[in-house]
């Protein structure tokens, strides 16, 4: 019998993929006696802690931490802020050196001790060896930027350090219901006697096309400080909360993304208006080859054209396209601009000046000044962006056609033609080598890697979406 693959139909007859149904129910059970006592352990510390920390280090010693946790973004000391429990009170316990001021140098802690290992040489009362394990365990791990390459649902995440390479599978149960493959999570991971948990998550989940970015951060360090390993990433805790600060103030405080058309010109939107010299149908006889030598039809050309009692054409509405498949493959034409012709005046709706500059040219070229003689031009607005689509409705059962067999099948021919061409297309995200390139040296599968993550974890219900196991195949990519 053979082997039902990752993404195949789960063979149940769910119609889910075996991955996500099936497939966690065939692995063996993972006891979760060890997640448990780990997990009881960090809750019973908490308080303890806070108390043994408020009397060595003082009453204002949160106000102190979170001054240098936030390393100068402003975000307030409150239950409102949801980094406070989430990332910020582990960071306090287990990561932070802090420092009494209020003490004389001999009674004063050491600076190179975290409240965890104070509290543990001096808290006042013997703790099991579990505890103690548990602790200096704790303390070891630094925070790191952690990419979810799998999950079993309700039972645990594999994960890839982006910094230090290494990989982890960690107990965790809600996470897996929010989390997607190429997700990236800013945390520390603690492992004790099997278990492994994630000691501290900031609640930004941070999108997987940063993981170049940190990977370029990551090989930024390297230069800098040789290997990197985990002593290291302690050192480099300041600027790792910061480079978190940067994502944090990208999904709180966006920039307005600049709206471009898909030539990446800034969307303006232009009409021009000319008066005609010539009669409407000359225009049109003029003007066609716009639509109709990319892509379009002479059909499309008279669909909306209109006439008098005598037969003479009067008005004609029509599209101005550009053939691209050399750009996009499968993807046919682009639209340009419409063009209107209404007696004797022609008006040109376009969304940016480059492509109003363009068709000046054609139409110059095609009627001349003589002919047609521009009149005005007029800059739209941004409540105007629906203006280039056609003025009429969709034709009925034009959802019913986008359904059949045939188109079905005819949009799966254009996705696999695009991605076979992917396969030798320059990519930003290789550091502009092509997938092919890029997965014949251990730096770019590691970046092919990231990638085809991020393709598996938003490919649900797409037509377009790729076969992840086929371009593994095609690149030579192991699961």
């Amino acid at each position: 019998m053979a082997k039902t693959g990752r993404n195949d139909p789960c063979p149940c007859g769910s119609g889910r993929k075996y991955k996500k149904c099936c497939l966690p129910k065939q692995a063996p059970p993972v006891s979760d006696l060890s997640r448990q006592r780990l997990r009881k352990t960090e809750g019973t510390l908490v308080e303890p802690m806070l108390a043994h920390a408020k009397e060595v280090y003082g009453q204002n010693f949160m106000i102190a931490a979170w001054e240098e946790f936030t390393v100068g973004y402003d975000w307030p000391l409150s239950e409102d802020t949801p980094e406070v429990e989430t990332i910020f009170l582990p960071w306090v316990l287990y990561n932070w050196e802090p420092y009494n001021e209020d003490l004389p140098p001999e009674e004063a802690p050491e600076v190179t001790e975290t409240i965890a290992e104070h509290y543990l040489e001096h808290g006042g009362r013997r703790l099991d060896d579990y505890t103690q394990r548990f602790i200096k365990a704790a303390c070891a791990q630094p925070y790191s930027f952690f990419v979810v390459t799998d999950i079993a649902p309700n039972q645990s995440l594999k994960l890839k350090d982006l910094l230090l390479g290494r990989e982890v599978t960690v107990l965790e149960r809600m996470a897996t219901e929010d989390l997607n493959p190429g997700d990236i999570l800013y945390s520390r991971i603690v492992t004790l006697d099997g278990a492994t948990v994630m000691l501290g998550c900031a609640p930004i989940i941070i999108p997987p096309s940063e993981a170049t970015n940190l990977l370029a951060v990551r090989d930024s360090y390297t230069t800098a400080y040789g290997p990197l390993d985990l002593e290291t990433l302690h050192l480099l805790d300041p600027d790792l909360r910061e480079l978190y600060g940067e994502f944090r103030e990208s999904v709180f405080n966006p920039v307005p993304p600049e709206l471009v058309n898909t030539d990446g010109d800034p969307l303006t939107f232009i009409t021009l208006c000319y008066e005609l010299s010539c009669t409407p149908g000359e225009a049109v006889e003029a003007l066609k080859t716009l639509n109709t030598r990319n892509g379009g039809s002479e059909e499309e050309v008279l669909a909306e054209a209109q006439y008098d009692p005598a037969g003479t054409l009067t008005n004609a509405f029509f599209r101005w396209l550009r053939r691209d498949s050399a750009h996009h493959a499968g993807l046919g034409v682009t639209v340009l601009g419409h063009i209107t012709i209404d007696g004797n005046r022609l008006e040109v709706e376009v969304n940016s000046y480059p492509r109003a500059t363009s068709i000046k040219r054609r139409i110059g070229q095609r009627l001349g000044r003589k002919r047609a003689r521009l009149v005005e031009e007029k800059e739209g607005s941004l409540d105007e962006l629906g203006s280039l689509e056609p003025p009429h409705p969709e034709e009925p059962g034009s959802q019913e056609l986008m359904e059949s067999p045939e188109v079905q099948q005819a949009m799966a021919e254009m996705s696999r033609a695009h991605w076979e061409q992917w396969l030798d297309s320059p990519l930003p995200a290789l550091e502009g080598k092509t997938p092919r390139e890029a997965a014949r040296t251990a730096k770019g599968r590691e970046r092919l890697e990231l990638l085809l993550l991020d393709f598996e974890g938003r490919a649900q219900g797409d037509v377009f979406a790729p076969d992840v196991d086929a371009l593994r195949e095609a690149l030579g990519l192991k699961r």
